[in-house]
């Protein structure tokens, strides 16, 4: 009963270690084509209504290709902007692009 429970625990754990490596690369910027709601509100400067925004925007327009695509986002000026830039990445989706 125990170990059972302590084996369902460590798979939570190791699923929810997967999640969070997909959001955040090696240089600890956060992926915007993956990150959850609430790993995008805790870049500064977006709160629930801007990840929000941020997270339909990349349904509907297949995901970011570029951090300066967040400039598209109401809510989303040249300040706010240039500080996303420091903590954020697309990933591999602008890698694949690239191909």
């Amino acid at each position: 009963m125990m170990a059972t429970r302590f084996l369902r625990t460590l798979a939570a754990v190791v699923a929810a270690a997967a999640v969070l490596a997909s959001t955040v690369d090696a240089a600890g910027k956060v992926n915007i084509n993956t990150a959850s709601r609430w790993r995008l509100e805790k870049l500064p400067g977006v709160g629930p209504d801007i990840a929000q925004l941020i997270i339909a925007y990349r349904r509907d327009s297949g995901g970011f290709r570029s951090v300066s695509e967040l400039g598209q986002i109401p809510g989303i000026g040249g300040k706010k902007l240039e500080g996303l830039k420091r903590v954020a990445t697309v990933g591999r989706l602008a890698e694949r692009d690239r191909l």
